[in-house]
């Protein structure tokens, strides 16, 4: 069945990050042991997230170093969580103006393999994506990892979106404000009601950054991860049941708006519907940070 098939498949690629790091004898190795015997070796956030355990409802695993989710020259980044959830460079699958630029060599595990924006750029979602269509709901929750560089300081930038930034439609945006601080947009009552979650840390410019957000409405929770820095700043509860307005969106929001700026770059994202412990959270941001990213 597909399942099935989706499952052999995050197995082999699996089993080919074990195959780079075998030199170490760690071939016989499972877990985040694994990545240790292999001297702090850089890895997919693929393999990360499995060696974590992590894979219960993850929804999207996104990684231009990882030959499975980037070839190098493909219109599409392809989701290796098993979810399906592929995104087009740009705005549709043909090539154009809106297209993010890969950088590096394909499959090269390092700092220099990203994708580059030019303040017009961003990823949309291939097929209608329906993972994050509850987040912003009662009892919604979910965790969101990105490793990003910033390049300049300027206006707002998205990560993620599926309404347009200050709208106050139905659904979320992930996105870093002028002051270079996280901010979570997410609707509480429906068209008109919207809050949003601001972090106090602000991310380093001219630099690659590690953002998270951790969020589970039930228990009126949000964690913000600014690089190394955590912060638990104040949530409302959600009556809200509409579905998001607008498309999905990397690197810009709902309808393309606030995108990332001419020179900041996407390395690797990924995204569960549940909330993440902070201990989870910084497991994976240190995994990341063995590509040279140095959060």
């Amino acid at each position: 069945g597909n399942a099935d098939d989706q499952a052999e498949q995050r197995r082999d690629n699996h089993q080919n990050e074990v195959d780079r790091v075998d030199d170490f004898g760690s071939v016989h190795m499972t877990g985040i042991h694994q990545a240790l015997a292999a001297g702090g070796r850089a890895r997919t956030l693929d393999a990360i997230i499995d060696d974590l355990a992590l894979t219960s409802n993850l929804n999207l695993v996104l990684d231009a170093a990882d030959i499975a989710s980037y070839d190098g020259s493909s219109q599409t980044w392809t989701d290796v969580s098993g979810s399906g959830n592929h995104f087009f460079r740009g705005d549709n699958v043909s090539a154009n103006a809106t297209d993010p630029t890969f950088v590096g060599t394909a499959g090269a595990i390092e700092a220099g393999t990203y994708f580059s924006f030019d303040s017009g750029d961003y990823f949309t979602e291939s097929t209608a994506q329906t993972f994050n269509d509850n987040w912003h709901k009662d009892n919604g929750a979910f965790t969101f990892i990105f490793a990003f560089y910033l390049a300049t300081s300027t206006g707002n930038r998205c990560l993620f979106g599926n309404e347009a930034i200050s709208s106050n439609g139905n659904g979320i945006i992930i996105y870093i404000n002028s002051a270079e601080q996280l901010a979570l947009e997410h609707s509480t009552t429906g068209i008109g009601g919207t809050q949003t979650i601001t972090s106090t840390a602000a991310f380093n410019i001219g630099a690659w950054n590690f953002a998270a957000i951790s969020f589970d409405e039930a228990t009126t929770t949000t964690r913000l991860h600014i690089n190394s820095t955590v912060e638990s700043p104040a949530t409302t509860t959600s009556t809200n049941s509409g579905t998001p307005n607008d498309s999905v969106h990397l690197g810009a929001d709902g309808v393309g708006g606030s995108p990332l700026g001419n020179g900041e770059r996407l390395a690797a994202t990924a995204a569960w519907s549940t909330a993440l412990s902070q201990a989870n959270v910084e497991a994976i941001m240190a995994g990341l940070n063995r590509r040279g990213v140095e959060f």
